[in-house]
């Protein structure tokens, strides 16, 4: 009886041990260097998340970026919503949005 009880103690211990901390949930920010410029021309965004491994990027002018900073050339006037979407080790992911103003 006792050797059942160890065994069985010995593999719930090995499995808690086993299992790594959740990562830190991610939050989602950028910066935007010259917004409100005058059409046709390039913004530039920096990512400031907490917690990211991987990062997409929405301009809001049919443009997509995986890179963790980027910039885009805008043609045309008008307000763009550009939204940042990050995910942690565990793939949780948090998104936010700006809008940007292209004279």
């Amino acid at each position: 009886m006792f050797k059942r009880s160890f065994a069985i103690l010995l593999i719930v211990l090995t499995n808690a041990c086993n299992n790594e901390p959740d990562a830190p949930l991610p939050t989602a920010n950028f910066y935007v260097d010259n917004a409100a410029c005058n059409s046709g021309c390039y913004v530039y965004f920096y990512d400031q998340s907490s917690h990211a491994v991987a990062w997409e990027w929405d301009f809001g002018n049919g443009i997509f970026s995986t890179y963790q900073n980027d910039s885009v050339f805008y043609n045309d006037p008008g307000l763009y919503e550009v939204t940042l979407t990050v995910w942690n080790a565990d793939q949780i992911e948090d998104a936010v949005s700006k809008t940007i103003t292209i004279n």
